[in-house]
């Protein structure tokens, strides 16, 4: 995918497909900050296998080296920015907005993540979306929000649920 944006075939290029592929994946810190609080996450994620198995998006937990996700989104930070997105040519937000954007992020977060071990929902008795994951390979299990995960259960969790 990220290969495809830079215009690389590695079929065409000078590519050993049976060699080993390491990529790092990383954002190491966004922060976005608004009247109403901050939002904060961080990525990394180390994958490695053979160049042709990483093309075809062929990858297993045992592709993935490291892996940390950190996000802090509060639903209030959140329902900020949505307000201000839903009424772009006010100079204010309202409450009356900032309640109808609380409204449907919380609604919505219940309808796409529900069933999600991914995220949790609630941190200090503030709502909003929130996820800590850490797996190194060779682990048998995924730290996720504080709680162990087969890490065959999470690769599943994560990517079909």
């Amino acid at each position: 995918m990220i290969l495809n944006n830079f215009d690389i075939d590695l079929y065409e290029a000078d590519v050993n497909q049976q060699a080993p592929a390491n990529i790092k994946l990383a954002l190491n810190k966004l922060h976005w900050q608004n009247p109403a609080g901050d939002i904060n996450a961080n990525f990394f994620c180390n994958i490695s296998g053979e160049w042709a198995e990483l093309q075809q998006l062929m990858l297993g937990i045992d592709n993935i080296d490291s892996l940390k996700l950190k996000i802090d989104a509060p639903f209030n930070v959140l329902a900020y920015y949505l307000a201000q997105i839903k009424n772009p040519n006010a100079n204010e937000v309202t409450q009356e907005q900032l309640t109808s954007a609380f409204a449907t992020l919380k609604t919505d977060a219940k309808k796409l993540f529900g069933k999600s071990k991914m995220f949790t929902f609630n941190k200090d008795q503030n709502e909003g979306y929130y996820s800590d994951i850490k797996y190194t390979k060779g682990d048998q299990n995924v730290t996720v929000n504080g709680h162990l995960l087969d890490k065959r259960d999470f690769f599943f969790f994560f990517f079909f649920e």
